[in-house]
């Protein structure tokens, strides 16, 4: 039986834009302009 591949991208302000997360607590933090991130993984 074959093994299962799986990739998954996720892409932040795909824009270039700047832009900011707000926590509960009263916290604001700046995102990066132009984040992107990936995953490869493999069962077997």
């Amino acid at each position: 039986m074959p093994g299962h591949v799986g990739i998954l991208f996720k892409v932040k302000t795909l824009l270039n834009q700047r832009s900011y997360n707000i926590y509960d607590d009263n916290s604001v933090n700046p995102i990066a302009p132009g984040q992107f991130t990936g995953t490869v993984s493999y069962n077997f």
